[in-house]
């Protein structure tokens, strides 16, 4: 397993910490990956281009090897002799108190082994502890987007809901109503919600298992064509037919070596390792903006969506929509980081020029310890010191991008929740086949789970990552409040009908009500299983004209 740099600076000052160490332009190549979409019609391959205003993330590493040689290099003669390579991290990453290497470093003196280290070599050492230049995330889910109403509902099993399984959707989920309020909330039917969380963004290294991965290379490509083979093969036997990969007729048959009509696993991770990407996009770091290069000639699953934005891009890849951003976050905390370094002034209240460890204290955390930053040892924090610590942790924040993926679905949960309150009631449940109407594509009167995936839209952000070890991921998606239903003070209806509505939905079910079930079946004029405000304001004007009363009194049941 990969050792990925831990560094201390908080997730929003390394992100934009390039705000003193601005990357200048470059001849250097744009970095460039090839990423296999999970379409709903077939497996597409798209190549991304990153750049940061022509520089790309190789060159990132490159100038953070630069900066910690700097560090190290005492005497400036520009190689890392004897006694200062001994205080190479061996993470990579200059900290107090971590370990160096020691006699180790020798086995770094391998071009030339001339009895030093030079830059190149020190960037040959820290190439494997940075990790992947490029990885795919998958956002955290919606509470609602986890709730798995669909297959609870399907009582036969066939993959579609019918009516007379809507019809008795509340006596099936009457299980989940753990405070029996006669709703269901998506606390209630998905009461673990971090496990499905947790669930849904577990993928390995290549990112499997996701809608979206980087094409891989060795065994693990195998195991993406196998992947790709199970998803999609059709009745016609293991393999994928060119209906499924739009390829030209004369490249599919060039890797269909046994003339079946299919690729098999093997045919198809023959085709991986040389793709041929459908579109080609651009995406600048630096200018947040994402651009279609070019699209494979004839190809009629990539068709660009119109959109004023001349720095977003809009795609309809497969049978989906995509839509495509870039965000420099680099330069997010500008305002913070320029206070830095005037609190850095404010602080050094003798105005010697630097920080000792009291007035560091009062600097506020910078990300690093007095330690940290006084590489030195000698009790002293200068602000070259500081700006040096800042520019490590900076560049570092920038040494791999990554690809956040979220995948916006339409779930039945949301379908049915015609006003929003995070609960289903009885009156939403007599609602439902109107409301799945507009979803029913092949008008059969059934809501099935491929049309419901037909609905998943996606957003694609790319960003420089923040390191996992500092990344703070908002999961204000899975709070408390959020998987709690909204209740609404109830405000129509006499007296008694609000006392008698528990759960606050405007509606006095049977199990709410107090009285008799002659008394209910009366008030309930429609016969729709619960009273609504009007029926009981209705009844109240009724009993106040013919018995003089203002509200019933019910007898115990």
């Amino acid at each position: 397993m990969r050792t990925i740099l831990r560094p201390t600076i908080g997730a929003l000052l390394a992100a934009s910490l390039m705000s003193f160490v601005p990357l200048c332009q470059s001849a250097e190549p744009v970095d460039g990956y090839d990423v296999l979409f999970f379409a709903s019609d077939g497996p597409v391959v798209l190549r991304f281009r990153l750049e940061a205003s022509g520089v790309g993330i190789a060159t990132v590493r490159q100038r953070y090897a630069a900066v910690l040689f700097g560090a190290l290099d005492a005497d400036k003669d520009k190689r890392l002799t004897a006694e200062e390579a001994r205080l190479l991290p061996v993470g990579g990453r200059l900290a107090a108190g971590v370990e160096t290497l020691g006699d180790r470093w020798m086995d770094l003196d391998t071009s030339p082994p001339d009895g030093a280290l030079s830059l190149e070599e020190l960037a040959v050492f820290l190439e494997p502890l940075l990790g992947e230049r490029f990885a795919v995330r998958r956002k955290p889910p919606l509470l609602v987007q986890s709730v798995q109403l669909h297959p609870r509902l399907d009582l036969d099993g066939d993959g579609r809901i019918s009516r007379e399984e809507i019809d008795r959707a509340a006596e099936t989920l009457r299980q989940y109503d753990f405070d029996d309020d006669g709703t269901f909330s998506p606390a209630e039917l998905q009461p673990f919600p971090q496990s499905m969380v947790d669930a849904g963004m577990t993928t390995g290294a290549e990112g499997e298992g996701g809608d979206f991965v980087i094409l891989p290379t060795g065994k693990a490509l195998e195991e993406l064509a196998a992947r790709v083979v199970a998803t999609y093969e059709g009745k016609q036997g293991p393999g994928i037919g060119n209906a499924r990969l739009s390829l030209p007729e004369e490249v599919f048959k060039a890797f269909d070596v046994n003339s079946d009509g299919l690729l098999d696993a093997v045919e198809l991770a023959a085709l991986l390792r040389r793709p041929r990407p459908v579109a080609e996009i651009s995406v600048d770091l630096r200018r947040r903006r994402v651009k279609l290069e070019s699209a494979q000639r004839g190809a009629e699953r990539v068709r660009v969506v119109p959109s004023d934005s001349n720095s977003r891009l809009t795609l309809h890849v497969g049978g989906e929509t995509v839509d495509f951003s870039a965000v420099d976050n680099r330069y997010q905390a500008a305002d913070q980081i320029s206070l830095l370094r005037i609190e850095f002034r404010r602080q050094d209240g003798d105005k010697n020029g630097y920080l000792d460890a009291q007035e560091f204290a009062m600097l506020g955390n910078p990300g690093g310890t007095f330690e940290d930053v006084d590489l030195n040892g000698d009790g002293q924090v200068y602000l070259e010191e500081l700006d040096r610590f800042i520019q490590l942790d900076a560049y570092l924040a920038q040494c791999y991008a990554e690809m956040t993926v979220d995948a916006i679905d339409k779930p039945l949960f949301q379908i049915l929740d015609e006003n929003l309150d995070r609960r289903l009631t009885l009156r939403e449940f007599a609602a439902a086949v109107e409301r799945m109407q507009p979803y029913d594509r092949n008008g059969d009167g059934l809501l099935d789970a491929s049309e419901l995936l037909a609905l998943r839209k996606y957003r694609v952000a790319f960003s420089f990552g923040v390191p996992p070890a500092v990344r703070i991921d908002r999961q204000n998606q899975m709070s408390a409040d959020r998987r709690m239903p909204v209740v609404r003070t109830v405000t129509t209806g006499p007296e008694w009908f609000r006392k008698m509505d528990r759960n606050q939905d405007d509606e006095v079910t049977w199990r709410e009500f107090l009285g008799p079930r002659s008394a209910f079946d009366l008030l309930d004029r429609d016969g729709s299983g619960w009273i609504d405000a009007e029926e009981a304001e209705a009844a109240q004007s009724h009993l106040k004209q013919n018995v003089g009363v203002t509200a019933p009194v019910p007898e115990s049941r």
